[in-house]
C-alpha cells in the first residue's frame, strides 16, 4: 500500500469502502435507473401530500428510508411532527400505506 492510500484510509470512516470510478459509475447508473422507474409511476407521489402539511424534505427522506410501520413510530422518529398531529396524521397514514405497497410490490 502506498503512503497516499494509507493516508486516505485514515481519513475514511470505518464503515466506508473505496470504489474505482467504474464501480461508482455503475452504482450511480443503477440508482438512476430506479429513480427513473419511480418517477415514471404516477402513483408514487409520497412527498407531495406531506409537504402540504409542513413536513420538510429531510423528514420525508427519514420516513421513506427508515420505513416506520405505524404512525406512532413516525412521531417517535420525528417528534416535531407531534405539534401538528391533528392535521398531518391522515396524510402520514396514507404515506405509510403507499410505502408499504411499494415494498410489497418489490
Amino acid at each position: 500500500m502506498s503512503d497516499a492510500e494509507l493516508k486516505l484510509q485514515l481519513d475514511m470512516s470505518p464503515n466506508s469502502i473505496l470504489l474505482t470510478n467504474c464501480e461508482a459509475a455503475e452504482m450511480l447508473q443503477k440508482i438512476q435507473g430506479h429513480m427513473a422507474i419511480l418517477s415514471e409511476d404516477p402513483k408514487i407521489k409520497i412527498p407531495e401530500p406531506l409537504k402540504d402539511y409542513g413536513v420538510n424534505d429531510g423528514e420525508i427522506c427519514m420516513i421513506a428510508n427508515i420505513g416506520p410501520e405505524t404512525i406512532e413510530e413516525v412521531y417517535a422518529l420525528i417528534p416535531s411532527l407531534k405539534a401538528t398531529r391533528s392535521i398531518n396524521e391522515g396524510k402520514i397514514a396514507e404515506a405509510l400505506t403507499a410505502l408499504a405497497n411499494i415494498k410489497a410490490s418489490k
